[in-house]
């Protein structure tokens, strides 16, 4: 009886240990269209780990977006309730440190972020595109 107690103990922790172990996965993104010259997507729950890049696959990031419109990029946290967007570059003044979070780099299709030193929690993240006329 008490082996038994004593396994189902076990695979129990093991199985809660495997669980916060995993990776986050971020929730795919929402489109939101403002009007023909302007979009906006939104990817939930996204963590990109201290001194890490995250790359976001964003296929309506055309060459013409890159060459002559305009790509801005914003933040939130998901623990916090306000629907507050706070724009990169990121520097938060927290005890003189230099950690930040910026747009890495931009490319046909995708757009990579880097966390430079910053605390590694999940964040939501809103990628506004606008072309010329």
């Amino acid at each position: 009886m008490i082996n038994c107690k004593i396994l189902s103990l076990f695979f129990l922790s093991a199985l809660f240990i495997m669980n916060s172990c995993t990776k986050q996965q971020p929730v795919a993104s929402q489109v939101v269209e403002k009007n023909p010259n302007s979009l906006s997507f939104v990817f939930f729950n996204v963590t990109i780990n201290t001194n890490s890049e995250y790359t976001f696959s964003l296929p309506e990031l055309t060459q013409s977006i890159l060459d002559s419109g305009t790509i801005s990029v914003y933040y939130r946290s998901v623990l916090v309730v306000e629907d507050s967007w706070y724009p990169l570059p990121y520097f938060p003044n927290y005890r003189g440190n230099n950690a930040f979070l910026a747009v890495a780099e931009l490319q046909l299709g995708q757009a990579t972020l880097k966390n430079y030193g910053l605390k590694a929690t999940p964040r939501d993240f809103r990628f506004d595109f606008s072309v010329a006329n």
